[in-house]
């Protein structure tokens, strides 16, 4: 579902308001980062928009879309998503808008021999460590950027990895935005964090304003 923001609220291509209904998928993980098959996508999101939901939350981990070796990408895996947003946008049938997905970044849950794996295991990171982090995710918006539903990416807030302080978070999370809108201009953010804060940091970042998400993803 394509979206923009006008006068604080969510527009279609049309410009035409929308509500957003979501529900939570990211917490959804297997060990492959598959938490259910394609082909059962199709019924699993029917069943969503069965119910009112028009938005899902999806998330990406970054110890599946990099391999053992840094800079190799699990290409298999970036499909299964696009599988996922192809069925995500069908939702409805032809004439309705499908669901609106937001992907979430997910640092790898535990330390591992993946070059992943320095995203979980607490050090703080260094330059390399960083920038190959964003240049992952920076490689699946280059996959992902032509599938319809997909609506913005999460930033900010506490799913950074764990070797991000606090103090650099905003830091980091401009520099993840710089390179998404690289391969994805029109890309939307939104900041993973309940609530918000209201910063300086967010503003310039452009995020989708606080109160259009509120509650959006919270568990039914």
């Amino acid at each position: 579902m394509i979206l923009r923001i006008a006068e604080d609220a969510f527009v279609d291509e049309a410009g035409a308001p929308i509500t957003l209904r979501g529900h939570d998928l990211a917490l959804e993980q297997t060990p492959e980062g598959r938490p259910f098959p394609p082909e059962a996508a199709g019924e699993l999101f029917a069943g969503l928009w069965a119910r009112g939901v028009n938005a899902v939350r999806l998330g990406i981990r970054h110890d599946c879309i990099e391999g053992p070796e840094r800079g190799v990408w699990n290409e298999a895996y970036l499909a299964y998503l696009r599988q996922l947003l192809v069925r995500a946008a069908e939702t409805g049938g032809p004439e309705t808008r499908g669901l609106a997905a937001f992907l979430v970044p997910l640092p790898a849950p535990v330390a591992g021999d993946t070059a992943a794996g320095a995203s979980r295991a607490g050090a703080p990171g260094g330059a390399a460590q960083r920038e190959g982090f964003i240049a992952a995710y920076r490689h699946a918006a280059r996959r992902l950027k032509n599938c319809r539903a997909v609506t913005a990416w999460g930033v900010m807030g506490g799913r950074w990895p764990v070797w991000i302080p606090p103090r650099e978070a905003d830091v980091f999370a401009a520099a993840f935005c710089a390179r998404i809108r690289e391969v994805y201009p029109a890309a939307l953010f939104f900041a993973e964090q309940w609530p918000v804060p209201e910063t300086a940091a967010a503003r310039r970042l452009g995020l989708v304003p606080p109160p259009l998400l509120s509650g959006l993803f919270r568990p039914d």
